[in-house]
Parts: structure tokens; C-alpha cells; sequence
């Protein structure tokens, strides 16, 4: 059987090079910038597109945070790259955040960590996020939220965005989109590796009787091949998904299981009689001690064995990437890993 065309109509901009690598502090900084850049639909950061962005999938300026004042009108991170503004420090000390709004959900980027590889990303309804300081990013105090780590607090953080191998290296970002529902993936990738280091993303799944169907995948940066992996998307230490009314989440995380025909992506190995890989829709689902409910599918997303990273698979004119464990759409522009 062929790789399924993709169902949706997507917009990729990639092979965005990092603003600067000469340090990993630098390397750090210009990851948070360039996924801002992108999420923004900012011109002159250079890359490469394909496919025609829609309205719904750029997301505008709500309220940002220099590290010394905050503003509801300027974008204190600036339209090009001034590590100066971009200032990583622990909740409750002075540090960057920023707030975007695509007119149905707001996101935030949190630059709360000490370390030069930590941070938080948060998702949820417009209007939802507390305003935030100048030491403490916002929080949603009602409704529902989703973000890569496991806690709905300023200080939570999880490990998303920068490794040492970064520093001095030539580091690309790529953001896909697509038009009928506006998710997106996030992908840094580094020239001669083979390797995508980092992957967030956005997706509403289809298929559940569910209105709070959007979920926000985070996997760990790594260094090896084979990241991002389904170990890292799923999980207290991956991806979370949403929680009503500002619940904690469940063991192991809010959403426990990114799977494929009902097998963990990781347990998916290449079939014994062709020697060819499985390649499976990929369900999100709930699988708490109290609740096991299927969350829908993510649309176009393919759960694989150990293929090569970055391979490009061609499906009736569809183009996707191997990342980790996944075939994802990323049509019309060659990564550069």
C-alpha cells in the first residue's frame, strides 16, 4: 500500500538559519527569535517557503517581556535578532517572555530557566493568560491549557530548545503549517547530522467527540539520531495535553499516549516477511487510571519504525520527512540536517 496523499493544504518556511551559533547562549536566544519569527509570519529571516500561509495560522503580538519592562503594544523582542532582549533567567527573576494571539488561542513562550536549554510553552484560549511581569511569565487561572511541561506554573520548565552540539554549528528552523485548522510543527535542525534537535507543535486532532481536541506535542532536544522519538512526545516528560479548568494533570502527564493501530510508536519495528517499515496513522489518547478515551487522529502524521532521518517519502504527490519515529508533512522545501 502507498503512503495516503496529504489531506491538508500546508505552508512550509524552512531552512531559516539561526541568527547566531558562535555560542550556546547565542545559539539558545536565537531559537526562541526564530520561533517567534516564524509563528509571526515575519519577513527577511531569510529560508526557504512553499504553499500560500493562511491568516488563521499567523499569530500576532498580545504582550511581551524584555527582561525589563512589559508592553501591550510594542513587540519588545524586536523585528531582528538583539540577544539583549532575549533574557533567560528562573521564575521570579527578571526575565523574556512573549505572548502571541491567532485570534482563537493564545500561546507564550517563556524564557524561565537558569540554564541555556530550558524553557515553557504554553496554549490557550484567547484572553486565558494572566498579564505577567517582568519576573513571572502569565498562567492561566481558568478554562483549559496545554504546554510542554507538566505543570500550569511560571516556574515549570521542560528541556526543548538548545543542546551543546548547537554552539558553532550551522542550525536551521522550520515551522509547517497548515490552512484548515492552523496547527503547526517546529523543527531545528543541524547541518551533516542527520538530526532534527527539537520539535513543538500544535494539532487538533480529528475523529473524537471532543471539543478540547488540541493538543501541544514537545519532544527533548537530542543530540542522537532518531529524535525527536515517541518516547519524548508522550508523558510526564513530553507532550501535555489540555486541562479544563486548571487541574493538575495525571500521572505521567495529561495525555499519556501517542500511538499508532494501538502500539506505541517506539514499539513499532520493520515488518518480519517484506523487511518494510509499518506506517500508521497516529492517535492521541487519554489513558489516565480514571479515563481512557480516544483524543482523534493528527492529521497526515504517519508512526514509523527506525527509518533513516530525514528521508523523504513521496505519497501521490505528498511530501513528507522522517522525524524520529514519525513521517510528517513538510512539502516543498529540502531540509537542511
Amino acid at each position: 500500500m502507498s503512503i495516503p496523499a496529504l489531506t491538508k493544504t500546508y505552508h512550509t518556511h524552512g531552512n531559516v538559519p539561526l541568527s547566531s551559533t558562535s555560542t550556546l547562549t547565542l545559539a539558545y536566544q536565537s531559537v526562541w527569535w526564530a520561533l517567534k519569527a516564524l509563528l509571526t509570519n515575519q519577513s527577511g529571516i531569510g529560508g526557504e517557503q512553499s504553499g500560500t500561509r493562511s491568516a488563521g495560522s499567523i499569530w500576532t503580538h498580545v504582550a511581551s517581556c524584555d527582561g525589563v519592562s512589559v508592553s501591550t503594544v510594542t513587540d519588545l523582542w524586536g523585528s531582528t535578532f538583539d540577544a539583549s532582549k532575549l533574557v533567560s533567567n528562573a521564575s521570579g527573576s527578571a526575565h523574556s517572555w512573549w505572548k502571541g494571539t491567532n485570534g482563537t488561542h493564545d500561546i507564550l513562550l517563556d524564557m524561565n530557566s537558569s540554564t541555556v536549554s530550558t524553557g515553557r510553552i504554553g496554549m490557550a484560549p484567547s484572553g486565558a493568560f494572566s498579564a505577567g511581569s517582568t519576573t513571572a511569565g502569565p498562567i492561566v487561572a481558568s478554562d483549559w491549557y496545554a504546554g510542554n511541561a507538566t505543570s500550569n506554573s511560571a516556574s515549570a520548565t521542560a528541556a526543548y530548545f538548545a543542546d551543546a552540539n548547537m554552539a558553532g554549528a550551522k542550525v536551521y528552523a522550520h515551522l509547517v503549517t497548515n490552512s484548515s485548522d492552523h496547527s503547526f510543527q517546529f523543527h531545528v535542525s543541524r547541518a551533516g547530522t542527520g538530526i532534527f534537535s527539537c520539535l513543538l507543535s500544535l494539532q487538533v486532532t480529528s475523529g473524537a467527540a471532543d471539543s478540547y481536541n488540541r493538543f501541544f506535542l514537545a519532544s527533548n532536544t537530542a543530540s542522537g539520531r532518531g529524535a525527536p522519538g515517541q518516547s519524548a512526545v508522550s508523558g510526564a516528560s513530553g507532550c501535555t495535553g489540555r486541562v479544563r479548568n486548571n487541574t493538575a494533570h495525571k500521572t505521567a502527564g495529561g495525555l499519556t499516549a501517542v500511538t499508532c493501530a494501538g502500539l506505541s510508536v517506539s514499539s513499532y519495528t520493520r515488518d518480519s516477511l517484506t523487511g518494510l517499515y509499518w506506517a500508521e496513522p497516529v492517535e492521541v489518547r487519554d489513558l489516565t487510571l480514571t479515563h481512557v478515551a480516544k483524543r482523534g487522529v493528527i492529521a497526515d502524521w504517519l508512526g514509523i519504525g527506525a527509518a533513516a532521518v530525514g528521508l523523504q517519502v513521496d505519497g501521490a504527490g505528498a511530501e513528507r520527512r522522517v522525524i524520529g519515529d514519525f513521517l510528517m508533512p513538510f512539502p516543498g522545501v529540502t531540509p537542511i540536517i
